[in-house]
């Protein structure tokens, strides 16, 4: 439990890009579960608490939990993006080596090997 004290503290503190790096998506995942649990139970103190003081710091607690709780998702939005971004670099990166090796094989085969090689290819693809 301590540990996951120290996590939520780490979350408040730090900045949304250093928090997508600090922590992985499993362990935003399972720390907003946590947290939506947590909520819940909050939200049904609240409700059946009588006295303003009480409900007061409940109301405080369950502020508490949703800044974490937009922190982690704002977080984890950003490792979607990276992820996202990471994808179409690699993508771009086969794409542009698939064109020079084309461009050196047309150099360097002759005409007809080039061609077999190239119609083998498209029908792959």
């Amino acid at each position: 439990m301590l540990n996951r004290e120290l996590s939520l503290e780490a979350i408040l503190e730090n900045s949304t890009l250093e928090n997508a790096t600090q922590f992985s998506r499993a362990q935003f995942e399972d720390l907003r579960e946590d947290l939506k649990a947590k909520r819940e139970g909050l939200i049904t103190a609240k409700e059946s608490a009588k006295n303003g003081n009480v409900i007061a710091e409940l109301n405080l607690e369950i502020s508490k939990v949703k800044s974490v709780l937009t922190k982690i998702n704002q977080a984890i939005a950003m490792q979607d993006v990276d992820a996202k971004q990471q994808k179409k670099s690699d993508k771009q990166l086969k794409g542009g080596f698939a064109q020079l090796f084309l461009q050196v094989a047309e150099r360097e085969l002759d005409k007809a090997t080039f061609n077999k090689i190239k119609n083998k290819a498209l029908k792959v693809a």
